[in-house]
């Protein structure tokens, strides 16, 4: 057995078929090979005597001819057939082939037709290929891996020429697994140059056309997995039992259930699946590498083992962050303290006779030398354009910030570290995957509360932490993070408790705490909670507090504080009303007051209506809405 260079091999192959097609003629390729091999490299195969460099270069002719498609012939292959031992060698000795070129064993694993279409379509004229194409000369394994080699090459626009043509009939052909293969890499074409329409009218066209069979299992589980992403649970399990009915021993079919009650957070039958269909592949010799990992993880531990498999498989840097919340979950929580009190807080509640007194937040000296290592790698000073394209998340991104996550414990003693990663994992493109939240997003946010608890247990009654104070700003903003995600969730009574924590600790709200705070106060009827909360902001000019002061008012039946109230918002922002009171209205991005009055309508006009007769006396105070 001969040493193989393979970048050699590789480059042999690629030049290889270059020449047969540009020429279609065996003993040419034959001689050019030949040459090849025995002049200009020499180190091919490095053990070989030179003796047999020849003899190698006949053998690996035939074997590579024998597999390329020839375009001049219709895409056709026109194999040759290996000398019998007593025949004249084809190398042109005139020897015997059992004296001359019969090595034996070729030195190389068999070529196979596959990983030879995507070089040939690469050296000939795009105008052959098209033409290929459309003469149907093509075959589907042809059509598969061109459209293969696209994808791979970020090319899902050509990659449609490959495939689309193949299901565009009414009378569908390619019904069996290969052509099931051909539709997910059309679809995944599709969802790469963002046509939803298009792939969503290719699966119903699909499942309306095709017969039972694996294709249009393929469009139900492609239609299960849209369904899923959207939110129509109900919806995606109808689908996967139709594609479950089509093909019920399909692997595919089963690794859909088991998403699906990831996606559901069914861990515990996602568990029990995974075991079952683990068994099941194993008893029936399934290679399919990816299902056997995803399986066994999954069946190991499902909320993180399915997210770990996931990730690998798209190349996804969350993979090491999963490795970096491994590592550091068992660190005790670090010891924040305070600076000496600085000034009285001019920002005095009106109800206490206690002064609040300014504190500064101060982290342990090891994490104070974190946070200026983190300043020099942390990609949160992106622009948007670059947030939005998700190329923060792309495998070849190359910040450093996750290996520097990973190289320094101390960044999960870091509220300021804990609170980037926050946001950077809201920009996450796969936020939504089984699993994210338990086990990335929701390790590190019970990290950061788990400090931030710690420090407000030791915080004086009368302490402050305003945002002023620089030091402070990544405490107050995990909480007010904190806040929004309750808010989000629906957990009200732990919003409300989060959100009276931050208005006392910093009274002055940079972040705008006290408009939620209010609006659900309204929307849960504790209407003088709301006026507390308003009260504490006598000149404040948003519409949640000079809009909610009114309602609230309103409510309580206080109709004279509700009507100086209500005159004192609308003069102050006339457009609100005229909102509230309008039947239908647009977004615009002219004017800032408009845009204002907008977002409050979409927040709060629910809350108006289902409050008496609110909208009725409003209108009464505003008879001529302007909008």
């Amino acid at each position: 057995m001969y040493d193989l260079d393979q970048e050699n091999i590789e480059k042999l192959l690629e030049d290889s078929v270059a020449e047969i097609c540009q020429h279609e003629n065996f003993p040419r390729f034959l001689r050019w090979m030949q040459e090849r091999m025995g002049v200009r490299r020499p180190t091919l195969f490095s053990t070989a005597p030179q003796s047999e460099l020849l003899h190698l270069a006949t053998m690996l002719a035939l074997a590579i001819w024998n597999v390329v498609p020839l375009p001049g012939q219709g895409f056709q292959i026109k194999k040759i057939a290996f000398p019998e031992k007593n025949q004249v060698c084809i190398c042109g000795s005139g020897r015997k082939f059992i004296n001359c070129c019969d090595i034996g064993t070729l030195p190389f694993e068999p070529l196979d037709c596959d990983i030879v279409w995507p070089l040939v379509f690469a050296c000939i004229p795009s105008g052959v290929v098209k033409d290929g194409l459309v003469k149907n000369l093509i075959p589907l394994d042809g059509r598969i891996r061109g459209a293969i080699a696209c994808l791979e090459k970020g090319r899902p626009k050509k990659a449609l020429t490959f495939l689309e043509a193949l299901f565009s009939s009414e009378s569908l052909t390619e019904v069996g697994e290969d052509g099931a293969f051909a539709l997910s890499l059309l679809l995944d074409a599709f969802g790469m140059l963002g046509f939803a329409h298009k792939k969503s009218k290719m699966i119903a066209h699909i499942m309306a056309s095709a017969p039972a069979s694996p294709l249009r299992s393929e469009s139900y589980q492609q239609l299960a997995a849209m369904q899923m992403d959207q939110g129509q649970v109900r919806e995606a399990w109808i689908s996967f039992r139709k594609a479950q009915i089509d093909t019920p021993d399909d692997c595919k079919v089963g690794l859909l259930e088991v998403q699906l009650l990831l996606a559901e957070r069914r861990f515990d039958r996602a568990q029990e699946r995974a075991g079952f269909l683990l068994k099941r592949m194993r008893r029936q010799g399934g290679d399919d590498v990816f299902a056997l990992d995803f399986l066994k993880e999954v069946a190991r531990d499902p909320r993180r083992g399915g997210l770990r498999i996931e990730f690998a498989s798209i190349q996804d840097l969350g993979l090491d962050l999963v490795g970096w919340l491994e590592k550091v979950a068992s660190r005790p929580l670090p010891a924040y303290c305070w600076q000496v009190p600085g000034q009285r807080n001019p920002a005095t509640d009106s109800q206490s006779e206690m002064a609040l007194i300014d504190f500064i937040l101060v982290p342990p000296v090891a994490v104070q030398t974190c946070e200026e290592a983190w300043d020099a790698v942390c990609p949160v000073e992106m622009t948007q354009e670059e947030y939005s394209s998700g190329f923060l998340w792309q495998a070849d991104a190359d910040y450093g910030w996750i290996d520097f996550l990973c190289r320094c414990p101390e960044s999960f003693d870091s509220l300021t570290v804990l609170g980037e990663v926050l946001l950077l994992l809201d920009l996450h493109p796969n936020r939504e995957m089984p699993g994210f939240r338990d086990c990335i997003w929701g390790p590190v946010l019970d990290r950061t509360l788990a400090i931030t608890e710690g420090i407000i247990t030791g915080l004086p009654d009368n302490g402050c932490l305003p945002w002023i104070i620089a030091e402070n700003r990544s405490f107050l903003w995990v909480l007010y993070k904190y806040s929004l995600q309750l808010l989000q969730d629906g957990e009200r009574e732990d919003f409300f408790r989060v959100a009276e924590k931050i208005l006392k600790i910093n009274p002055n709200d940079e972040h705008g705490v006290r408009t939620g705070l209010v609006n659900c106060c309204l929307d849960e009827g504790k209407y003088r909670q709301a006026l507390a909360v308003c009260s504490r902001y006598p000149d404040d000019t948003l519409p949640e507090i000079l809009y909610g002061r009114a309602l609230a008012f309103y409510c309580l039946g206080e109709r004279q504080d509700a009507c100086r109230a209500l005159e004192a918002a609308v003069k102050k922002l006339p457009r609100v009303a005229d909102y509230l009171l309008a039947g239908r209205v647009r977004m615009t991005e002219e004017d800032e007051q408009l845009r204002e009055a907008y977002y409050y309508r979409e927040e709060m006009r629910p809350v108006w209506k289902a409050s008496g007769k609110a909208l009725v006396w409003l209108k009464k105070s505003c008879p001529n809405p302007s909008c």
